[in-house]
């Protein structure tokens, strides 16, 4: 089957069909049973899939804010691998994938991950961001998106709050163990990688409580990507004698820096574990113990055969100029690149956190919380790199996708001994995050009054990022390379290589550096960071070492008032922030220290109302004034540069954070037991809106190969507090078993949801209008079919364009985007005993393509990246006792 012509909706058809062939027959015995005459009228208790909506379902209805949650069928058995990939399920939720086709980070309401927290049972994320690869999802037993703050949640979260919950052992009667043991494989990685989790759990007279559960998994991923990368402007990427050769019209108009092939592959191994213990020794006390742990190393690659016409040193001998930007041309003396990038990763995370719940009468409840999180991730690039020098290069467009381009000296697929020894790179960076928090909460409640409780307590955090890193390279003409090979054919290997649609001239397979014997061929096994004859400099050191602090203190009152059809939440949260950022800058290749502190206080009020303003429906109003701190790497006082592509990077200490008003409006009609038709109009004012600001600058800076120091143009970014920014949207949500279907069929059931959303803001480059990272539009479809036995479920995502930078892409006023994309998923669980049952698990299952464009004033797209991407099969069982 061509899959390229396998829609989305045909796809679904074919599920339905599927499922429909065997659905009356079950359905047949379902109802057989359920017209015996000795059938008694009582409480069905619905479990499965249609019993985990249920229950999210309860969490939404009895809410008096604004949220949605996700809620596992039973321990381990969260709806999707990835904690992100569940999440997009969710109204108004969207996810922003790796060139992997991983889910890494989330979008709520339009916003990214620098404007939403994460918590784990309480305890918030570090600044960092949180990583959702690193943990297993089958740890966690809901997660709820709370979209209108109150007074007594901790602050931040602009987007809105992730809360993450694991399951909790008095939670469940008696002894429970559950287990899963899963394998995947996918297109391009083909072996089953294995997957595995355990939990045991006892509830000792609902007075004790005790449970630990472990997962493991080893992840493998791999993508092609035919790319014609960043734009930007001829003067820009050609040397000084080019430029003053260059006409105006070739000076100003935007040429591709770097034309490549890429292979993506990355390989982890993730374990975690967590720890809970529950003690109610009465009543009115009950304490609460919970740990978690989680480990993620690996590693990535990317391997690229490229062609930079960044440098160029001479005019191109032909070319061809459209709307401002070269189209097609012909580049003499330029570098044929064979790279490879080896990143490893290692994430380790420790949460510990402790709470007591305590009731010293029937009017008072007090409850102190203690949490500690501490976060260490370790970064290093690796970077191999052999040419062909003095190419002849043409690329033009091909079709509306593909970059086209040949050259005369290589196919980048054939020829290894023709590529000498280029330059060596090593980069680490080490960042230990650690957090410290205690809060006390206070809750007075009142009998025979609308005013049913009163809400105050206060919060202390401590937060410190602490990053270290150095650098070295090996260069051309180093004694370590003495005596040793000088070309890739020492040390290659090759990749094989597909993207559907691109043209003919693409290889098959591609060359690329052998990461496992290039360093013992070239290096004899040393350490780079250490050994003598590499090149390192104290400045790479200086400048990669800094150390963030950032206190808060808080305080809080919230009144809680119940008026029979209506019920409210209103108060004030009043938090002051104290930062120190402790560093070096460089200006003009010198490194000179820099410690800046600074502070700022918010007021920040909220009101939410809930009424029932008739049976089953529900309106919904909130307005809040948030905040959300800028990340602790934004705040750092450094400067970094990348002198092969020649830009920059430079933190900002004097950041002030985002701050913005808010509401909601709704209404929530609840037609039928598990089924809901909701919609929400949204609103949010960004007083300040922290984006990236690109500047060019004439500067000094090491030449990448040959660590001299040299002078040009680097195009620096920075964040900056902006200009006001607007969100609107509506969210409209369906959900609903088929019970008005007959036998069978009324197991069927459906999830539909749209997200309209319109943002407004004006970035340093006029053209763009849009905050990075907004869709206007998104959907998510879900057909699902479950009658307690078999449980299978189709799920469709989709997002429209969003603008996925405005930095680095931004020179010369060209702007990255990321294209429309959806993707089709089907998981299906069959239980063959009441204590175990087979999953199948489909991701990317039409195996949809990304695409990147960039965008400059006055011309329609320009192609940036085309990434195949794998369909990925995981098959297991999970099994309850």
């Amino acid at each position: 089957m061509n899959t390229s012509r396998f829609t989305p909706r045909a796809a679904v058809a074919l599920g339905i069909y599927g499922l429909a062939m065997y659905a009356p027959l079950i359905g047949a015995q379902t109802t057989a049973s359920s017209t015996n005459s000795d059938v008694s009228l009582e409480e069905v208790v619905v479990t499965g899939l249609r019993g985990s909506l249920q229950q999210s379902l309860n969490l939404k209805k009895d809410s008096v804010g604004v949220l949605d949650s996700i809620s596992a069928e039973d321990i381990g058995k969260f709806p999707d691998l990835n904690l992100s990939e569940s999440l997009q399920r969710i109204p108004g939720v969207s996810i922003s994938r790796s060139d992997l086709g991983e889910g890494t980070v989330i979008d709520v309401r339009g916003l990214g991950d620098a404007f939403n927290r994460v918590e784990i049972d309480g305890m918030a994320s570090n600044g960092g961001g949180f990583n959702f690869q690193s943990i297993a999802s089958e740890l966690f037993q809901t997660a709820t998106v709370a979209k209108s703050p109150s007074a007594s949640m901790v602050e931040g979260g602009i987007g809105g709050a992730v809360l993450l919950e694991t399951p909790q052992p008095l939670s469940y009667d008696g002894l429970k163990v559950n287990g899963v043991v899963e394998g995947v494989t996918g297109d391009m990685t083909d072996d089953f990688a294995p997957r595995a989790f355990a939990r045991i759990s006892n509830n000792w007279n609902d007075t004790f409580g005790l449970s630990a559960a472990v997962a493991y998994s080893e992840t493998k991923f791999a993508t092609n990507d035919t790319s014609f990368g960043s734009w930007a402007r001829f003067r820009d990427v050609a040397s000084p004698a080019t430029q003053a050769a260059a006409p105006a019209e070739l000076l100003n108009a935007v040429t591709p820096r770097t034309i490549a092939y890429y292979s993506y592959t990355e390989e982890r191994d993730n374990w975690a574990g967590t720890l809970a213990a529950q003690f109610r020794p009465s009543d009115t006390v009950e304490m609460a113990f919970n740990a978690i742990y989680a480990d993620s190393r690996g590693a990535r690659h990317d391997d690229r055969p490229d062609v930079p016409i960044e440098d160029m040193v001479a005019m191109p001998t032909s070319y061809t100029i459209e709307d401002g930007a070269v189209v097609s041309g012909v580049f003499p003396h330029v570098q044929n690149r064979i790279g490879t990038s080896k990143r490893p990763r290692q994430d380790e995370l420790l949460q510990t956190t402790f709470q007591l719940d305590w009731r010293p009468n029937d009017n008072w409840r007090i409850s102190p919380f203690l949490g500690f999180v501490s976060r260490e991730t370790l970064n290093e690039l690796r970077l191999y790199s052999f040419a062909i020098n003095d190419a002849t290069v043409s690329y033009q467009f091909a079709g509306k996708d593909f970059p086209n381009f040949t050259s005369n000296l290589t196919d980048f697929s054939s020829n290894p001994e023709d590529y000498g020894f280029n330059i060596f790179i090593f980069d680490s960076y080490r960042v230990k995050d650690e957090n410290l928090s205690a809060k006390l909460d206070f809750e007075r409640t009142f009998e025979d009054s609308a005013l049913t409780s009163v809400q105050f307590g206060a919060r202390y955090s401590d937060l410190t990022s602490d990053t270290g890193g150095t650098a070295a390279y090996l260069l051309q003409g180093s004694p370590v390379l003495a005596g040793r090979p000088s070309t890739l054919d020492a040390a290659f290997r090759y990749r094989d290589f597909h993207v559907r649609g691109a043209p003919g001239n693409v290889p098959s397979r591609i060359l690329a550096v052998d990461t496992d014997r290039v360093e013992d061929v070239f290096m004899g096994g040393v350490n780079p960071y250490t050994a003598d004859g590499f090149a390192r400099s104290p400045n790479d050191t200086a400048l990669r070492t800094y150390e963030v602090t950032q206190r808060t203190t808080a305080g809080y009152v919230q009144g809680n008032a119940d008026f029979g059809r209506a019920q409210m939440n209103f108060g004030v949260r009043v938090v002051r922030t104290d930062v120190t950022s402790d560093g070096s800058q460089l200006i003009d290749n010198e490194v000179s220290s820099k410690k800046v502190d600074s502070s700022y206080t918010n007021v920040l009020p909220s009101f939410n109302l809930k009424l029932d303003v008739a049976d089953q429906l529900i309106m919904r109003a909130t307005y809040s004034r948030t905040m959300e701190r800028p990340g602790l790497f934004s705040l750092r006082p450094s400067t970094t540069i990348e002198s092969g592509t020649r830009t920059g990077s430079r933190g900002n200490p004097d950041l002030d954070p985002y701050t913005a008003d808010q509401g909601d409006i709704g209404l929530e009609w609840y037609f039928h037991q598990g089924a809901v038709l909701a919609g929400t109009l949204f609103v949010k004012k960004l007083d300040s809106l922290i984006s990236e600001r690109t500047t060019e600058e004439l500067t000094t800076f090491p030449d990448q190969e040959t660590r001299e120091p040299v002078q040009g143009v680097i195009a620096f970014t920075e964040p900056v507090n902006g200009d006001r920014a607007s969100i609107q949207g509506a969210e409209v949500s369906l959900q609903t078993p088929f019970y008005f279907l007959p036998g069978g069929w009324s197991d069927f059931g459906t999830l539909l949801n749209y997200t309209y959303t319109h943002s407004k803001t004006k970035l340093d480059d006029a053209s763009a209008t849009t905050i990075p990272g907004v869709s206007s539009n998104s959907y998510n479809a879900i057909l699902y079919y479950d009658n307690n036995r078999l449980s299978s479920r189709l799920s469709y995502a989709w997002r429209g364009e969003y603008l996925q930078t405005n930095a680095v892409a931004a020179v010369g006023g060209a702007l990255r985007y990321v294209k429309p994309f959806g993707q089709l998923d089907l998981s299906a669980s069959y239980k063959l005993t009441d204590s175990l049952n087979i999953n199948l698990h489909v991701l990317n299952l039409l195996k949809e393509q990304r695409l990147e464009t960039t965008r400059i004033k006055g011309r329609s797209d320009l192609q940036s990246h085309m990434i195949e991407m794998e369909r990925r099969i995981i098959l297991g069982m999970h099994m309850s006792f």
